[in-house]
């Protein structure tokens, strides 16, 4: 039946992604840094700049040419770098003085978020575009999407806290599915529901929890590592 049938498909899912997440680990050419479920992790890094780095991510970091270069493999990074810096990703490349930038990935595009200091987004086909500080930039490999003002909510991770206003429950839980082993299933017909709200980022079944109560969705757990969210019945 179809209860079995998304059990199998998840539980598939389980196992491709326990493999991924091994092999990534040991990239050659650079250093990894690297974070688990649940794990936020800060680093020194050799040329005295610090990576912090949320759950579920990964950064290579490389030296050329006396100049330090991040590349943001997977999840969500900020560095404080303490001399030019250039940070890479596969949308775009970002280069900078010193200085505080975020990234992160956001589905098939990523945000930059940059807190203290002006950059240049180097896209694909030469395009370069300037972006000034306290900017909070989406961008894919072609253009940049949206750009606003950055929020002081944007660097709430560090504290282990998830503050949204007005967003949707799908970028909600695509920031708690790195807090939580297991699968997390969203139904498409609640996805674009709105949410505003103050969420622990350690707690995700105190999260889940508080977005059953305010939303019109059911929450359903098989085993502790299977979560259905879908619309009240």
């Amino acid at each position: 039946n179809s209860r079995r049938a998304f059990l199998r498909t998840s539980l598939c899912a389980l196992g491709l992604a326990a493999g991924v997440g091994w092999v990534t680990r040991f990239e050659p050419g650079g250093q990894s840094y690297a974070t688990g479920t649940g794990e936020r992790r800060t680093w020194q890094l050799p040329d005295g700049s610090t990576l912090k780095l949320n759950a579920r991510s990964q950064v290579i970091a490389t030296l050329a040419n006396g100049q330090p270069s991040l590349e943001l493999r997977a999840g969500e990074m900020l560095v404080n770098a303490s001399r030019p810096l250039q940070v890479s990703s596969r949308a775009g490349r970002i280069t900078g003085a010193s200085g505080r930038l975020m990234l992160s990935e956001q589905g098939a595009a990523l945000r930059l978020v940059t807190l203290d200091s002006d950059v240049v987004l180097h896209l694909e086909g030469g395009t370069q575009q300037r972006v000034a500080m306290h900017q909070s930039t989406v961008f894919d490999h072609q253009r940049i999407l949206t750009q606003v003002p950055m929020a002081t909510s944007e660097t709430a991770w560090l504290e282990g806290w998830l503050v949204v206003r007005n967003q949707t429950l799908a970028s909600v839980v695509d920031a708690i599915r790195p807090y939580r082993n297991g699968i997390v299933r969203l139904d498409s017909a609640v996805a674009g529901l709105r949410v505003t709200g103050r969420f622990p980022l350690d707690d995700a079944q105190q999260t889940l929890e508080a977005l059953e109560q305010s939303l019109p969705i059911r929450v359903r757990q098989w085993g502790g590592m299977v979560v259905l969210i879908g619309g009240r019945v």
